[in-house]
């Protein structure tokens, strides 16, 4: 196909300038990945602190001494209601879920 000749040819200076520094960053090849899988889409790009919310909830109950909320809070940057909730809510998860050997209705 034409295009993907073209592509090939394709240098970060034949780019429209507000995709330069775009693939800069990323490199060329990785935005004419991204363009060919979600191209003419609207898309969210996230704030890092969103890719690594759920390994941040997991780090702290893992590391839950029961009287450490403030030093959770300080090392991975949330506040100390936010160290509170998720406690709260693995708690609340982990009571639901059914005993070892228990059989579920459904």
């Amino acid at each position: 196909m034409l295009y993907d000749e073209l592509l090939k040819e394709l240098d970060i200076n034949d780019l429209p300038e507000q995709y330069r520094l775009l693939a800069a960053k990323i490199g060329l090849d990785t935005l004419i990945a991204v363009s060919k899988a979600v191209g003419g889409t609207q898309q969210y790009v996230p704030m890092t602190f969103e890719l690594i919310k759920c390994l941040i909830y997991k780090k702290i109950m893992e590391e839950f001494e029961g009287d450490n909320i403030q030093s959770l809070a300080i090392k991975y940057g949330v506040s100390e209601s936010t160290v509170r909730r998720t406690i709260q809510e693995q708690i609340i998860k982990k009571k639901r879920e059914p005993y070892k050997g228990q059989l579920t209705l459904c």
